[in-house]
């Protein structure tokens, strides 16, 4: 992209990451773009911990919650492609004696087509100085919500469950957990940029931003049906109610941590991966398949901005919200993440990317 081009672009979309903080969005902001191993913009800004004044630095780290849907997705693809796996298998094929989870397949699992429920997640985390044992956790939650609740094959309806279910699958046929085997796959860590991280870790306070919740909306009230305040509330900070740090317990669906350049990185490294993302690859991550609903891959939910298909996903919870975007054509990828409470996929990336698509489109297209 020429130069002109390039920084009318990221003024544009700095202006738009300022928006959020001068608007009360959230007390800090990561935000990174890559093209192929190039940052076009990193964004830091506001605050860590709105009760200390902590400023919010490129190190900081967030709890990803449904981002980390896109690994477990990749690990289910990477046991595809080495035949542990098959998309089109009933679930309880890979899992003896849960007869209960019918002709649910993988590939509805990943789509969210496989006929479970969506139980709120809100009290599905554990404070980092207590203990946790994962397996545990996530049996007792497919006890408690794992059966279908419709048959297979509908419209897409949102679940964390499947995605949990495929955990146990993948624990099933590799004889490892979801961290150990992406950890062997070389797809945790901090990728290529210097000092990233992306990690199932527990939360180290030295390096977490605090995660907040708006003070005067309705979720500080309603806290108190899901969790104990006591516990989980750190304090009040002006506008934020601060949380201790905590962590998510279902890991196959939402238990990473990291920051924008661990997990732009990660997400680098997956578009590279020849048969998981490649352009037209029949069962890539990043390509729409066709779906009753919203436009999906095995990957996240698909579309297009200025002309350039794109594949993303958020995750939010009590405390944090993330989004990240793929960009195949361009080879490019943006994350932003927040520390504040997220419930849903709030689509800022189509808004905040779009100087930058395009510029980069017009580029593609001169060439």
């Amino acid at each position: 992209m020429d130069f002109d081009s390039q920084a009318a672009a990221v003024q544009a979309v700095r202006h738009s990451l300022q928006m959020l903080l001068t608007s009360g969005n959230s007390p800090g902001v990561q935000y990174l773009f890559l093209q192929g191993p190039d940052p076009l913009l990193s964004f830091q800004a506001g605050l860590a911990d709105p009760g200390t004044g902590q400023l919010l630095q490129a190190g900081h780290r967030f709890n990803l919650h449904s981002a980390t849907q896109l690994w477990t997705a990749a690990a289910v693809l990477r046991c595809v492609q080495t035949g542990l796996l098959a998309l089109d298998e009933p679930l309880q094929n890979y899992l003896d004696g849960h007869v209960e989870l019918g002709a649910a397949t993988v590939r509805q699992a990943l789509l969210h087509m496989a006929g479970f429920a969506n139980p709120s997640a809100l009290a599905w985390i554990h404070l980092c100085r207590d203990s946790f044992d994962p397996g545990k956790v996530a049996e007792a939650l497919l006890l408690e919500h794992g059966r279908p609740v419709r048959s297979p094959g509908g419209a897409y309806r949102a679940s964390r469950i499947g995605h949990l279910w495929l955990g146990q699958v993948l624990r099933a046929v590799t004889g490892q957990s979801l961290p150990a085997f992406l950890q062997a796959q070389g797809w945790l860590g901090g990728g290529t940029l210097p000092g990233g991280h992306l990690s199932f870790d527990p939360p180290d306070p030295a390096h977490h931003a605090r995660g907040t919740l708006p003070r005067w909306g309705w979720l500080n009230p309603a806290l108190a049906w899901f969790l104990d305040r006591d516990r989980y509330v750190a304090g009040v900070s002006g506008a934020w109610v601060r949380l201790e740090h905590h962590q998510a317990d279902a890991q196959a669906c939402c238990g990473l941590i990291g920051h924008a350049a661990g997990l732009a990185a990660g997400l680098q490294g997956l578009l590279a991966r020849q048969g998981l993302a490649s352009s037209g690859c029949p069962s890539g991550l990043f390509d729409t398949v066709p779906v009753v609903g919203p436009a999906r891959g095995l990957g996240g939910f698909t579309g297009w901005l200025e002309g350039q298909h794109w594949c993303g996903h958020a995750g939010g919870g009590l405390g944090h919200y993330a989004e990240w975007r793929v960009y195949p054509r361009l080879q490019a990828v943006s994350v932003l993440l927040l520390n504040r409470a997220g419930l849903r996929d709030e689509g800022l990336l189509g808004r905040i990317d779009k100087p930058l698509v395009a510029a980069l489109g017009r580029q593609q297209a001169s060439r």
